[in-house]
């Protein structure tokens, strides 16, 4: 095991512990993540190393600053991505985000059918929207009445770290030559 995958592995599990027990990530760990990225990468491979950590970290908060953006992840998850940048690299990052994105799909879709509330949050909603449309079109308005319900309100939110792990799992597979 080399040094980055032992400190990539330190953080993902300290990152786990902390956001499933606080739906949280602090920023010492995501922080302390980056510098100790750079450091191990610098320290490795100098300055090749280092500017190629820090290309990972900047890329990768970077992209990922629009999923933040958009409410599908956290500025914790953001900024885990950014120390996974630093200390694996970019290609390594964005690996690892698009599995767990994956991999949180899944896991939206076995909760949505445990919990019922495949009926309740999609299918009756997308009804009801679809519903007043309808009715709009009738009246001649062709768009929707205020109070109207939209399919995508008060979605299922569980710790993106059930995702993460199993993504750069997946991820290190896919790479594995190269990290």
């Amino acid at each position: 095991m080399t040094p980055e995958q032992a400190l990539l592995y330190a953080l993902l599990a300290a990152a786990s512990v902390t956001d499933l027990s606080r739906r949280q990530i602090p920023n010492i760990l995501t922080v302390g993540g980056m510098l100790a990225g750079l450091l191990v990468n610098g320290w490795m491979a100098g300055l090749q190393g280092l500017s190629h950590a820090v290309l990972g970290c900047a890329g990768s908060v970077m992209l990922l600053w629009l999923a933040y953006a958009i409410g599908g992840i956290g500025a914790g998850d953001v900024k885990l991505f950014g120390a996974i940048g630093a200390i694996a690299g970019l290609p390594f990052s964005l690996y690892s985000f698009a599995c767990s994105a994956v991999v949180a799909g899944g896991i939206g879709c076995v909760l949505l059918v445990s919990r019922g509330a495949m009926r309740t949050r999609f299918v009756w909603p997308l009804m009801a929207y679809w519903l007043h449309l309808r009715l709009d079109a009738r009246s001649n308005r062709m768009r929707p009445r205020f109070g109207a319900v939209s399919p995508f309100s008060n979605p299922l939110r569980f710790p993106f770290m059930l995702a993460v792990v199993p993504g750069v799992i997946m991820a290190q597979g896919l790479l594995k030559p190269e990290f």
